[in-house]
């Protein structure tokens, strides 16, 4: 039996072009998942830890955002 595990980030939701206030320029935003993944065979069995971030996609600095917000976004509040 195969066991092991991943961590990282992916591309969650596309929120839409905002200003950075990082890099000054008007980009793209997405919310970032990051969460530790156990493996089993190669098939992920559950997410541990997650968190979510807001981004910028040209300078790609963010700040951590709540799963409550995360929700209010993606029901379009």
């Amino acid at each position: 039996m195969f066991i092991g595990y991943s961590s990282g980030h992916s591309k969650y939701l596309y929120v839409g072009k905002m200003k950075c206030n990082n890099c000054n320029n008007v980009s793209d935003f997405y919310i970032y998942e990051k969460a530790f993944k156990p493996r089993i065979m190669f098939i992920p069995i559950a997410k541990i830890n997650k968190s979510y971030m807001l981004a910028c996609e040209l300078c790609k600095r963010g700040y951590e955002i709540s799963e409550e917000k995360v929700r209010e976004i993606k029901n379009g509040g």
